[in-house]
């Protein structure tokens, strides 16, 4: 059977193509879907293009004119088959900075990229002739730009880390700017990615939630507490106002220097009161410090402790039938108080998570009081 010429698949792929891009004609894609190898490779990916779907052709970054049937002719005189690495943010903010432009396809996505880009680390790295640095592609893709809600897309929550470590996690690209290469390893361990990825909570930390998407910083520019505190404000605001405060940030950072920069672990006894991270970085056995860290572990494992005997009878009751409504709720509110507990740790007052402990032990207290009445109606 005798290949179709570039014409009649034009007329053949239109059936499939959203309205947006049913309107222009691209015999640029269409020719190049019909080749082989690595010229065909740019039209299969350009099928799922964010850009295609809105109508763009690929004289849109090319330049030429997509409309001419001939190869010559398509190309023109200001035809560009491929461009300068340190040219590539330029050429996508030639759209993404034009704001009437942007706002006519995607209401409410900013255009200040390229500026925020060129402020970033990266972006000055690429301006000082630094050609490791990444660019637009580099992190977005190049001919399938997906958006980053797009499970797809190289920038969506779950596989971002999995992009940046394509530099972050190259031993010896990092060794020639005497960075780490164990962020993203580092950050497979953490407590933000397995609620990002096991417990799909997509708006867990990934790295941009910390260094910037546009406006990456590095981690010296970075105030962890700052970072930090978008997520945990109460955490954030005790350890601003206590003791520890100017100690902390002369160190690596103030949260950073108990929990880790990028393998967070999740919060435990273990950083109050055992070896390794945590208070006993900084504070030897049997100091002050030592035994008011350990204080702290002692009463936030005792309401923990009485607080899953609660959820264990009050789970009897209920696998008999019996209605515990109350009692679960007494749970949730003990369940709270435990929390408030946790995060007046930063404030480095054990009188004060004492306090918030005796609370919450006292509904502990009443709902398993509540569960053990309930089993005794049986």
């Amino acid at each position: 059977m005798r290949r179709p010429s570039c014409l009649l698949a034009a007329v053949i792929l239109s059936v499939a193509l959203p309205a947006a891009a049913q309107q222009v004609k691209d015999t640029c894609y269409q020719c190049h879907l019909e080749l082989k190898g690595k010229l065909q490779r740019p039209a299969k990916l350009w099928a799922n293009d964010a850009h295609r779907r809105y109508g763009f052709t690929c004289t849109a970054c090319h330049n030429g004119d997509a409309t001419v049937a001939d190869l010559a002719g398509s190309k023109g005189p200001d035809f560009v088959s491929s461009f300068e690495h340190a040219e590539v943010p330029k050429l996508c903010g030639r759209c993404h900075s034009d704001a009437a432009l942007i706002q006519k396809y995607k209401p409410g996505q900013p255009a200040g990229q390229l500026a925020e880009y060129q402020s970033s680390v990266h972006g000055k790295a690429l301006a000082a002739g630094d050609t490791d640095s990444p660019n637009c592609i580099d992190c977005h893709g190049i001919h399938e730009i997906r958006p980053a809600d797009d499970p797809l897309s190289r920038v969506h929550p779950l596989r971002l880390a999995q992009t940046c470590g394509e530099c972050h996690a190259d031993a010896e690209r990092m060794a020639k700017h005497n960075l780490p290469a164990t962020p993203v390893d580092e950050y497979g361990e953490s407590v933000h990615w397995d609620a990002l990825s096991r417990n799909g909570n997509l708006h867990a930390p990934s790295c941009v939630s910390c260094h910037g998407k546009h406006n990456t910083s590095s981690a010296k520019e970075i105030s962890s507490a700052a970072v930090c505190g978008q997520c945990h404000p109460a955490e954030a605001d005790r350890l601003k106002r206590s003791s520890h405060q100017q100690a902390l940030s002369g160190k690596s950072g103030e949260c950073v220097s108990c929990h880790g920069a990028h393998k967070v672990l999740r919060a435990s006894a273990q950083l109050l009161a055992g070896p390794g991270p945590g208070c006993a970085q900084c504070h030897e056995p049997g100091s002050a410090g030592a035994k008011q860290g350990a204080g702290m572990a002692r009463l936030l494992s005792e309401l923990n402790d009485a607080l899953e005997r609660s959820d264990r009878i009050l789970a009897q009751a209920a696998d008999g039938g019996i209605g515990i409504s109350q009692a679960a709720a007494g749970q949730k509110a003990g369940r709270e108080a435990l929390a408030k507990a946790r995060a007046a740790v930063h404030s480095f007052r054990e009188s004060e998570v004492d306090l918030l402990v005796k609370g919450g032990l006292a509904i502990a207290a009443r709902t398993y009081l509540a569960g053990e009445s309930a089993l005794k109606k049986k």
